[in-house]
């Protein structure tokens, strides 16, 4: 698909990117067809490929998004000295993008994604995310913490809790009694609480 879009086919373009977040979140990218999608903006189906070839250069654009909205949030970070603090750090602002970005997220982390036969994901910032998250597990791990685990197992460890967290959060499903408030203020408390227990045994 062309790049040197004008204006006016650029904000095409993206009324029908955010019509495709906003319904594959809600229904299901296998539910919803290019012909809904263009309903959704009020565009005729033949109008819609003009701006992009199918739904699967959509979803890959809306993650390549995604990535770099959540890329620009955890680099703003400083590093920390203490590598525990910068991990916990990055767990927080990690949940603060699936709470502000929760149709992007569920778009990049819920959604059924193609692995390449070399193991890595084909969608652009992926890798730098997990590169920088790995980051900051080798040099808590150079510090002595996280003790008998590989980069890899402390990695998943710590994503893992943050990840089902976000999602319990983004999909309504967090004990309705704590509130909202509440809810967002559990996304930075456990998971510095966590990594600080796992990681150094200390509570």
């Amino acid at each position: 698909m062309k790049k040197d879009w004008t204006p006016e086919q650029t904000e095409k373009r993206r009324l029908i990117l955010d019509a495709a977040r906003e319904l594959f979140s809600k229904e299901g990218v296998g539910n919803v067809s290019m012909r809904r999608i263009a309903a959704k903006v009020n565009y005729s189906p033949a109008l819609i490929y003009r701006y992009v070839k199918n739904k699967e250069e959509l979803l890959d654009q809306l993650r390549t998004e995604g990535y770099q909205i959540l890329l620009n949030r955890l680099a703003r970070l400083e590093i920390d000295p203490d590598p525990i603090k910068h991990l916990a750090n990055l767990a927080v602002e990690y949940g603060g993008f699936g709470v502000d970005y929760w149709e992007y997220y569920d778009l990049m982390f819920h959604m059924p994604i193609q692995i390449s036969e070399d193991g890595t994901v084909p969608v652009k910032g992926y890798e730098a995310v997990l590169g920088m998250v790995r980051n900051a597990v080798e040099r808590a791990i150079d510090a002595g913490h996280f003790e008998g685990c590989s980069v890899d197992d402390a990695l998943i460890m710590s994503w893992s809790q943050i990840h089902g967290l976000i999602s319990l959060y983004i999909s309504g499903r967090t004990p309705f009694h704590i509130g909202e408030e509440r809810a967002k203020a559990l996304l930075e408390e456990i998971p510095r609480h966590f990594l600080r227990m796992v990681a150094t045994g200390k509570k």
